[in-house]
């Protein structure tokens, strides 16, 4: 990523330090990045339904004895 300025020759490109480009990941790390990310999905998605039951299951054991 760049931002332009007006030199002295004119309007130049310079490189913004530290931009959301340099800190992508290359083209062989996406691979590892997208299974990461899918394995992270499936994580919360199944953790919340087990989650919920959990918690059905406990409230029914507090009505239980009431």
């Amino acid at each position: 990523m760049s931002e332009f300025e007006l030199g002295d020759r004119g309007l130049v490109e310079t490189p913004i330090p530290n931009s959301r480009m340099d800190r992508m990941a290359s083209g062989n790390d996406m691979k590892a990045a997208n299974e990461t990310y899918a394995g992270f999905i499936n994580m919360i998605k199944y953790g919340a339904i087990a989650v919920a039951i959990i918690a059905v299951f406990v409230v029914g054991l507090i009505a239980s004895h009431r």
